[in-house]
């Protein structure tokens, strides 16, 4: 699975069959997916729930946080699956910020990638500094260390050059 970011809130997330894009909605080609509900669209299942997207597929589970703000203590406990990675739109408004290290800290993913405008961002700042934006992000289950935890940061591209 490879992910890169978009800018704003969007992500493109390439599994071996599948291409998605994340936003307030989820598109799997001219298909898209808004709101609670169960799908499997070619290799990726997918379960929405409230401002959130569980995503299972390459032997790997993603969760998208459209709204940090949005995900009560209940919804993140229904999220029980082991979160290996975690993208999150995170705005500088103090309590989206805040919401966004909520629900980092409770769904303790292996890696979070934040969707964030540069190294002076107020949640760069709360986790003590980003580390260096990237291109891209590779998930190969294999790669992960247990009990690993990392910050990576992706840098925007255009939609057009995707």
């Amino acid at each position: 699975m490879t992910i890169q970011y978009l800018g704003d809130n969007a992500f493109l997330v390439k599994t071996k069959t599948t291409e998605l894009t994340t936003g307030q909605e989820i598109k799997v080609g001219e298909l898209t997916l808004s709101g609670p509900g169960e799908y499997e669209v070619g290799d990726a299942q997918i379960r929405g729930y409230q401002d959130a997207y569980l995503i299972g597929a390459d032997d790997a589970n993603l969760l998208y946080v459209y709204n940090p703000n949005g995900l009560s203590e209940e919804l993140i406990k229904e999220i029980e699956e082991d979160i290996d990675v975690l993208i999150l739109t995170v705005d500088r408004d103090p309590s989206h910020v805040k919401g966004a290290m909520r629900t980092m800290n409770a769904l303790d993913p292996k890696v979070t990638l934040p969707a964030v405008d540069g190294p002076d961002h107020p949640f760069c700042k709360e986790i003590g500094g980003c580390p260096v934006g990237v291109e891209e992000f590779k998930i190969n289950r294999k790669d992960f260390q247990e009990g690993e935890r990392k910050v990576v940061v992706l840098n925007a591209r255009s939609r057009a050059r995707r």
